[in-house]
């Protein structure tokens, strides 16, 4: 018994060494006004009823890390991939939201070198449900679509789908951008 006290106290010893370094995250001041996603317009309709998830990345298939966001719109435009919209969020305002920490993010495997920003729920987050249900552990990051300022699409929009766009969202501006000339068009 004295043998198992021993290693038991032997063992809390290692853990309490190995406590995990705390990520860095970025003080208020440093939260970019625009912060970039990367969708398609296929999946608009479910972002504006679901928001961002962060089991749900359409960058990477990963989970739990956080939704990514970038700063940098010409470094987006460098990995855009089969996407065909970009989400424009504002940044100030989720960080005045006191829902999320804001985390600078490296992949050391990825050839792009993207700056990125990981949005993380804080635990007690009033949108989280604050542990109040079950489901609360497994909702992950939740970023709502009314953070979206406006949206850039990467390809010349017909007449009806701008009128749609102005009757559907309102609030939103949204322009074209042609990434062969770097011409926006502000409809």
């Amino acid at each position: 018994m004295k043998q198992l006290m021993e290693n038991w106290r032997k063992l809390l010893k290692e853990f309490d060494r190995e406590e995990e370094e705390k990520p860095q995250l970025l003080p208020a001041a440093e939260i970019p006004e625009d912060l970039y996603h990367s969708t398609t317009f296929e999946s608009l309709g479910d972002k504006t009823i679901n928001g961002l998830k962060d089991y749900s990345d359409d960058n990477r298939n990963a989970c739990g890390e956080g939704i990514p966001f970038t700063s940098d719109f010409n470094s987006i435009m460098s990995n855009i991939g089969e996407n065909n919209l970009i989400l424009v969020f504002d940044g100030k305002r989720l960080a005045e939201s006191g829902q999320y920490n804001f985390r600078p993010y490296d992949d050391p495997s990825s050839e792009y070198r993207i700056p990125e920003i990981r949005l993380e729920m804080v635990d007690s987050a009033s949108d989280s449900g604050a542990g109040v249900d079950i489901r609360v552990d497994t909702l992950g990051t939740d970023v709502p679509f009314r953070f979206v300022k406006k949206m850039v699409f990467l390809y010349k929009l017909p007449e009806s789908k701008q009128e749609w766009l102005r009757k559907t969202y309102p609030d939103i501006g949204f322009e074209s951008y042609n990434s062969e000339n770097g011409d926006t068009i502000d409809y």
